[in-house]
């Protein structure tokens, strides 16, 4: 297969509705269906995940699908990369539905910038959800005080970015040691910046995030987001990047007002319970992933190394 524009890479556990949508949603794309393909990752599902795929792409889409044994998300984009063949890489996720122009969006910045690594803007389809709501304004919120000044270096979530692939195998792709969905994206932020290469920041790129989600789904999705940050900071040292200083007490009081620019009635006041639920439960999941370890990281997690294949990912 000659070398495309884009590939598309999409890890998918187990949840063939939320796949379904998001495979119509990559068809829809306004982008030549000749200039990119898509890529599926299983990650282990019990049940194949193939005819869903069929259904839902038609006759649109060029799209393959590789099956692997379950070792999280993380490790499922590498291996999404390593069948790739696009010049450059898209990542979104199998709860999600790109705008129409994503792609578009994403091209536009690579051509100005081949060597930057691009993330877009996130939108909660699920506005009534009050949890589904407050994780990603609490998103919002990361995005907009990490905004890429001295000292605050962006950082993009895994379901909404793009990069060359070149680079992307060249820096070892997403760390393989996190096993959880939470971190690798931030990690690999911050791996691109400290190799002097430039992340932007563009919310014309819109991906909407289809994520129910009630209480005890949230608490367990930030106390598992504490445990990837201390993984993250473990991480972070042990490769001479530095430490992490705690945010000042400005962070927290902006984080915990940030609904309420939307809102002072009660919803915006749930919001604000919600995302310092969100902090307490990180906080926990940071000291028990602390007191699991017992030991830094550095002495029994491998660095990231470049990952295997051709090097057109064949």
């Amino acid at each position: 297969m000659s070398e495309l524009r884009f590939s598309v890479v999409v890890p998918t556990y187990q949840r063939p509705e939320n796949l379904a949508r998001c495979v119509d949603g990559i068809a829809r794309l306004n982008y030549p269906a000749e200039a990119f393909e898509l890529v599926i990752v299983d990650d282990g599902s019990p049940l194949a995940q193939e005819e869903t795929i069929a259904r839902a792409a038609g006759d649109r889409l060029r799209w393959r699908y590789v099956r692997q044994g379950n070792a999280g998300p993380g490790v499922a984009r590498n291996t999404g990369v390593e069948h790739a063949v696009g010049q450059f890489i898209a990542f979104t996720d199998d709860d999600c539905v790109p705008a129409p122009d994503w792609l578009s969006v994403m091209d536009r910045h690579l051509r100005q910038n081949a060597d930057a690594l691009v993330g877009g803007q996130i939108v909660n389809a699920l506005p009534h959800w009050p949890c589904s709501q407050a994780s990603q304004q609490l998103v919002a919120f990361l995005y907009e005080y990490f905004d890429g000044r001295p000292g605050r270096p962006r950082m993009f979530c895994s379901n909404n970015m793009a990069m060359s692939r070149s680079r992307f195998r060249e820096l070892g792709g997403f760390n393989a040691s996190f096993r959880r969905a939470a971190g690798e994206d931030r990690e690999l932020s911050d791996r691109w910046h400290h190799h002097g290469f430039t992340l932007i920041y563009t919310p014309d790129a819109i991906v909407h995030h289809w994520h129910a989600m009630n209480f005890r789904q949230f608490w367990r999705q930030h106390f598992t987001y504490g445990r990837g940050a201390h993984q993250f900071h473990q991480m972070r040292a042990a490769d001479k990047r530095g430490v992490i200083s705690p945010e000042p007490l400005s962070f927290y009081r902006r984080l915990m007002t940030y609904p309420l620019r939307e809102s002072w009635g009660p919803r915006g006041w749930r919001q604000t319970v919600l995302l310092g639920v969100a902090q307490v439960a990180n906080a926990l999941g940071y000291l028990a992933e602390r007191y699991h370890e017992g030991k830094p990281a550095s002495k029994s997690r491998p660095a990231p190394t470049p990952l295997k294949g051709s090097e057109d990912g064949t």
